[in-house]
């Protein structure tokens, strides 16, 4: 080997590097079909203030009516992303409640979900700080970032991604192609895909960065 043809000892030092770059990059965004997906967040069952703002008297009939109006739109082969807040409930009791509800279940962590059990996290296909997916409706790929809490910016939002949140209670009004998909919004019930593109499509794609400058390859 020439001297010109040489790897500098920074060069091997950083190969490893970009085979982990590369093998990142084969990371494919999981794809759902759009009839099978709701969105959900700020469940707080068990949450006697909550249960107030709701305008219950009694926590434990708000909880039985979060259930029955989520097995109303769900069936058992449905996926549902829930974004945050599960329960103020005990984990025994909290287990019981969501066994109670249809439908595989993935979790966007909120910020009441730091000391979840391992029995109701085992209740989730997954258990997430934010997700990416791609929805797959008749008329698009739709990519879908969720967070429990609402952005000003996400991945792909220049390319006219929705961005998903709750934390807020209906009290935030999302930015661009975003929106709370919490129960106070939705009469205490899940989200349907086909609801959400209806509100979000007729929005402009905004651009509070330079992305909306620098365009497409941004």
């Amino acid at each position: 080997m020439t001297l010109d043809n040489a790897m500098s000892p920074e060069a091997e030092d950083m190969k490893p590097v970009r085979q982990r770059t590369k093998n990142m990059a084969k990371i494919k965004t999981p794809k759902y079909d759009a009839s099978d997906v709701f969105f959900t967040a700020d469940l707080h069952f068990g949450h006697y203030a909550v249960a107030g703002h709701r305008g219950y008297e009694d926590k434990l009939k708000m909880n039985e009516d979060i259930i029955e109006n989520w097995n109303n739109a769900i069936n058992g082969n449905a996926v549902v992303f829930v974004l945050g807040d599960i329960s103020f409930c005990n984990s025994l009791d909290t287990v019981q409640l969501l066994l109670q509800l249809n439908g595989t279940m993935h979790l966007i962590r909120g910020n009441h979900d730091k000391s979840l059990s391992n029995d109701v996290l085992g209740l989730f296909q997954s258990d997430n700080q934010q997700l990416e997916i791609d929805v797959l409706h008749p008329e698009c790929k739709q990519r879908v970032y969720m967070s429990h809490y609402a952005h000003r910016v996400w991945n792909r939002h220049h390319f006219g991604a929705f961005h998903l949140f709750g934390h807020s209670h209906g009290s935030l009004k999302g930015s661009g192609k975003s929106m709370d998909v919490g129960l106070d919004t939705n009469n205490l019930t899940p989200w349907t895909f086909e609801a959400i593109k209806a509100k979000l499509d007729p929005i402009s794609i905004h651009g509070v960065d330079h992305h909306k400058e620098q365009g497409p390859s941004a």
